[in-house]
């Protein structure tokens, strides 16, 4: 391997030698044995040690220079796990592929490409691929890193591999092959397409915020304005979809969604309830987001952490169906006394949710004391308690709160609203799939209505992500993709795009039977979810 040193620079002693080989071997196993190994093949670590050890046997008469011999031998001994990782790399290889084509033709579509200049894409697409690193080096250059990761919407998201990659190839095509009037349609047809995918996450951004602060219609349209303005400050990094109220980098780097909602924003957008429900989130922070108990702590112990947790969770709750009361306030122009009774209704729901979330806590921890009696010295153990979920509310609110709105005797106007509200979400997850596809369709304008249409038809009608915040745009990817008829998408694209769309199913396993996802994760195992109706 030439990343090796040669064998001449091993010129200690013998017990250095065998020192050295062994740290050499321990480096070799970790990532072939921890981030690529096939259980069903014959184990790489086991022919290493036998290497190793004749290697040992062999020092007292043989010379230092057979040492890097027989490291090498050793990293060849298992040709199925290079033939593993030789797939990988094609894999990786034909991906990248499939993107420069369809970036190839959205080029030639905008710019009118001559046969000649066509070939001169096509010889430099080839050039990349030849160039370009293969997936085990970018791991080891910078190992978790997202502009690394061949996941789905990172790959062709803003610091992503794919996007680097087309980047390279449209800047070649405006510096080496494209003439004047060709290289104006390219960078306008540029700026279009980048403003595009960049006002579309503004948008969802801007209903991710509705979806927790009850924003009207008009505070939602100047949110949408101000969230675009923070992102072309922002600069193309943060244009992208992957914010949220929780924020975890457990499958996707998923950050703060408060911070798109600028101070500006709170003072020109917002009215006093919603700015106070940011205040308490704020206050409340992460703290109560993964409460985990453990088997080293008392029963007394379980008990006043709830009391605990109740008492931080009250303001946070009570601020939150606040914010709802007001938003039946100034969207049905309530009077004084119809206002007031909602906000004593939202006192008794925040202390109903909170009574009903402490029961359930207290159910769980005797479930636990009674696992430690049954399994007393059988070693330790942990659970963890759950949040209150205030938001789903709106969907299923509590009783106290659902009587309160049927006094207003608003009939089928709040529940026309209701609608009005889940069809803004549902359009807001539309265009934002259709731009997370562009990223890596290279989809022209006048295709992307049919995409949004053909995404919208695909989304569950029931929503499935207060819970699943994590990896909620990754369900939403996947609507589309999995689940759209083929033959109408195929109707829609080039062939070039279409082969990138069936190239990103099959980055999923997907069980019709169940509507069950399988996804391989970076040296972490498989991930399976489920797409719901």
């Amino acid at each position: 391997m030439d990343s090796f040193p040669s064998a001449a620079r091993f010129t200690a002693t013998r017990t250095g030698t065998a020192l050295r080989l062994l740290l050499l071997l321990l480096a070799l196993v970790s990532p072939w044995t921890v981030n690529d190994c096939h259980a069903q093949q014959p184990p790489l670590l086991e022919r290493l040690t036998q290497a190793f050890n004749e290697v040992l046997n062999g020092l007292q008469a043989g010379p230092d220079a057979e040492v890097m011999q027989a490291v090498q031998i050793g990293v060849a001994v298992d040709p199925a796990e290079n033939a593993g990782m030789k797939q990988v790399q094609q894999a990786t290889q034909q991906r990248n592929l499939r993107l420069l084509n369809a970036a190839a033709s959205w080029m030639n579509s905008v710019a009118a490409l001559t046969p000649e200049q066509r070939m001169q894409v096509a010889q430099q697409i080839q050039q990349q691929l030849t160039a370009a690193p293969d997936l085990q080096q970018r791991r080891r250059n910078n190992p978790g890193a997202a502009a690394q990761s061949m996941a789905p919407i990172l790959y062709g998201g803003p610091q992503g591999a794919g996007r680097s990659l087309a980047n390279a190839l449209v800047e070649n095509v405006l510096q080496n092959v494209a003439d004047e009037q060709q290289k104006q349609k390219l960078q306008a047809a540029l700026q279009e397409r980048a403003s595009f995918q960049r006002t579309t996450f503004a948008a969802y951004i801007a209903d991710l915020v509705d979806r927790r602060l009850f924003l009207t219609i008009q505070q939602a349209e100047k949110l949408t304005g101000i969230v675009d303005q923070h992102l072309q400050v922002a600069g193309e990094k943060s244009w992208h979809p992957l914010y949220s109220a929780t924020p975890y980098s457990y499958f996707l780097p998923y950050e703060n969604l408060w911070t798109c909602v600028t101070e500006q924003a709170r003072k020109d957008v917002l009215n006093e309830t919603q700015a106070q429900f940011l205040a308490e989130t704020a206050k409340l922070g992460d703290s109560l987001d993964q409460m985990h108990l453990s088997s080293s702590q008392t029963p007394e112990e379980w008990l006043k952490f709830v009391e605990e947790a109740s008492q931080k969770l009250e303001p946070w709750m009570l601020s939150a169906y606040r914010t709802r009361s007001q938003w039946y306030t100034e969207s049905f122009q309530l009077s004084a006394e119809q206002t007031a009774a909602l906000r004593l209704a939202a006192l008794g729901a925040t202390s109903s949710g909170l009574r009903g979330w402490r029961d359930q806590c207290y159910n769980t921890i005797d479930q636990m004391e009674n696992h430690r009696q049954q399994f007393a010295g059988g070693g330790n153990f942990s659970f963890g308690l759950t949040r209150p979920d205030v938001y789903s509310q709106h969907e299923n609110p509590s009783a106290i709160w659902q009587n309160a709105i049927d006094q207003l005797s608003l009939g089928q106007q709040a529940q026309t609203l209701k609608e009005q509200r889940k069809e803004r979400r549902r359009q807001a997850d539309s265009h934002c799939v259709t731009a997370l596809l562009d990223q890596e369709l290279w989809l022209l304008p006048e295709q992307r209505e049919a995409i949004r249409k053909i995404t919208l038809e695909t989304l569950p009608k029931q929503e499935p992500f207060d819970h699943y915040d994590y990896f909620r745009d990754i369900i939403l990817f996947c609507c589309p993709v999995l689940l759209a008829d083929l033959d109408v998408v195929r109707q829609s694209l080039s062939a070039e795009q279409f082969e990138v769309w069936q190239g990103t199913a099959q980055l999923f396993r997907y069980n019709k039977d169940n509507r069950l996802v399988e996804l391989n994760l970076q040296d972490q195992g498989q991930w399976t979810f489920q797409l719901n109706q």
